[in-house]
């Protein structure tokens, strides 16, 4: 992909600067992967926390990232993270209604986004 290089360094800046922001680097690594084939052109970035030993991975889904601007591809990143401090009680809540954890992260988000400006 063209101009990939430039857009894993923009999104990992975008981890390392709000995992800090948020205090989640203090407590977990984070492991920031990229790829050119996730299923799904909405799909800017996947979260698979590992809460129990205080690890996550984050995968970018590298064309979407590319045509986000700076602003959406901020909340993308914000959202993932957020998916981190929530996995426990995401992990209760998809049993239940996968929907509600999602929506709780996406609220959750916006109001850090909004606090942030």
């Amino acid at each position: 992909m063209k101009g990939q290089k430039r857009q894993e360094k923009r999104c990992k800046a975008m981890v390392e600067d709000w995992a800090d922001r948020l205090g989640i680097s203090a407590w977990c690594l984070i492991n920031v992967r990229f790829s050119t084939d996730i299923d799904g052109e909405r799909i800017t970035a996947e979260c698979t926390p590992d809460w129990e030993y205080e690890q996550a991975g984050i995968k970018f889904n590298l064309p979407t990232c590319a045509v986000q601007t700076d602003e959406r591809l901020e909340a993308a990143v914000v959202h993932e993270l957020v998916h981190i401090l929530t996995a426990p009680m995401e992990q209760k809540l998809r049993k239940r209604d996968a929907l509600l954890g999602e929506l709780s992260v996406e609220k959750i988000t916006k109001a850090i986004i909004r606090a942030a400006k």
